[in-house]
């Protein structure tokens, strides 16, 4: 508007594809605090979060290393005992899974009854052959053992 390229809000707010109003609050903005309020980015009135920022990294960086935690239990007490944070072990998982996108660092099961050597053998004949199920195939039917 200032280099009367344009004439009127409301071709400005064409122009720029929003509401009217929006860019009359825009503009008053602009008049009253200049470029600076414009850019202000303010934060809506609410709820603060249950665990602070510095606690949230800590947390982070925890999940990150290699032995991280087992569980959510296991998070919930040590937010306990490290920071003095008490909070309900549903809030521990959204917050964790969801807001820190981090997983807990438990290993795959195994069988009590499984062979170290047995499996070991398994893995070399497989890279060897290339129809693993071949190896499982009953020849009478020709069907895959379950």
């Amino acid at each position: 508007m200032k280099t009367q390229v344009i004439a009127t809000r409301q071709e400005l707010s064409q122009r720029l594809g929003r509401d009217e109003s929006t860019v009359y609050r825009w503009l008053k903005r602009y008049q009253q605090g200049g470029i600076d309020a414009l850019l202000e980015v303010k934060t809506p009135p609410g709820k603060s979060g249950l665990i602070a920022a510095n606690v949230m990294s800590q947390l982070h960086e925890r999940l990150s290393q290699p032995q991280g935690f087992k569980s959510y239990s296991q998070i919930q007490e040590w937010l306990t005992q490290e920071c003095n944070i008490v909070i309900a072990y549903k809030t521990v998982h959204k917050i964790v899974r969801y807001k820190l996108n981090a997983k807990l660092k438990v290993p795959r099961p195994r069988s009590a009854k499984a062979k170290p050597e047995v499996q070991e053998a398994f893995k070399k004949t497989s890279r060897n052959n290339s129809s693993v199920a071949a190896l499982f195939r009953d020849r009478s039917t020709s069907t895959l053992l379950v």
